[in-house]
């Protein structure tokens, strides 16, 4: 093309759009969909359950100071009323999100009024010094949440009588099942909660009925096809989120098939960043997720 007698070669169409293309999913991924925080409703059969259960799971909020996050956030907690509630740990992104967690535990128990809350460390509460860590511990256990460390705690809703039983952080190793389990009496379902989902493999023959998770955000970046690009699951990339039957865990790892376990993966609602740069922090194809679950009979 000749303007003003001098030639100017074409814009290079293909190119240009694959900038765009790249810019907009750069801006989506961490500008809108860590806002897109979606309530995942699920239903788990449990054998020896008399009456539903009804179960709002958070995990891996991530705190750090009170922003557009946390009030999306508050606005999503569903209307309905729970049984009970249970945070899958990682509460904070570091210390300055002390404030910030606790706020938000306040606004939770605010909105469900008498629902009993428990609690598990995820690796972030031990990212923290010692002091800090149970600093923090002290604050939950003042605001009402039960956090277990290694231990069970009984539980009634109705006529219906459960088991919590809860780990410290499987990622950096500070779990113990058998501590845990140590006096479970297995007179009603029993539900583990821990961080992370790693140790699904091992407690088999703790015979839980269903385990509650987060740590791996889902992924928190997938691409169509590919699935997640990191987990940060040991056990296997396979578990990253969602609902696992026993079926499905008996194929993943050889169980007893006469195991009935069930596995949930949370999304979780915070954001992993990229190190010593907190803005870098995407979701793409994963967005936040709040958890109510339901448990449920099962006369099978």
């Amino acid at each position: 093309m000749l303007f003003g007698g001098i030639a100017i070669n074409a814009v290079p169409i293909f190119p240009l759009l694959m900038l765009v293309l790249a810019v907009a999913v750069i801006v989506y991924s961490l500008a809108i969909e860590p806002l897109l925080c979606t309530v995942e409703v699920v239903n788990i059969p449990v054998r020896a359950l008399n009456t539903p259960v009804k179960i709002l799971f958070l995990t891996d909020m991530h705190h750090y100071k009170w922003g557009s996050r946390e009030a999306v956030f508050c606005k999503k907690l569903p209307s309905t009323n729970v049984d009970l509630i249970f945070f899958g740990g990682d509460f904070i992104g570091d210390v300055t999100g002390i404030p910030t967690a606790t706020a938000f535990i306040n606004a939770v128990s605010k909105r469900y009024v008498g629902a009993p809350m428990f609690a598990v460390f995820g690796n972030a509460e031990h990212k923290l010094r010692i002091l800090d860590q149970n600093r923090f511990a002290g604050i939950l256990q003042d605001h009402g949440v039960r956090v277990l460390c290694n231990d069970a705690s009984k539980v009634t809703v109705g006529s219906q009588s459960l088991t919590i039983v809860g780990t410290d952080d499987p990622y950096y190793g500070f779990h113990d099942l058998e501590q845990a389990f140590q006096g479970v009496g297995y007179e009603g379902p029993v539900i583990l909660l821990t961080h992370s989902p790693q140790i699904t493999r091992t407690v088999f023959r703790y015979a839980p009925d269903v385990i509650l998770c987060g740590h791996t955000h889902g992924g928190q970046v997938r691409l169509p096809v590919i699935g997640p690009l990191r987990t940060q699951n040991p056990l296997t990339r396979l578990l990253s989120m969602g609902l696992y039957s026993p079926v499905a865990l008996t194929k993943l790892f050889g169980a007893n098939p006469q195991v009935h376990l069930w596995l949930y993966i949370s999304r979780g609602l915070g954001l992993a960043c990229i190190p010593k740069f907190r803005i870098m922090s995407p979701r793409l194809l994963c967005r936040p997720e709040i958890s109510l679950i339901t448990l449920t009979g099962d006369n099978a």
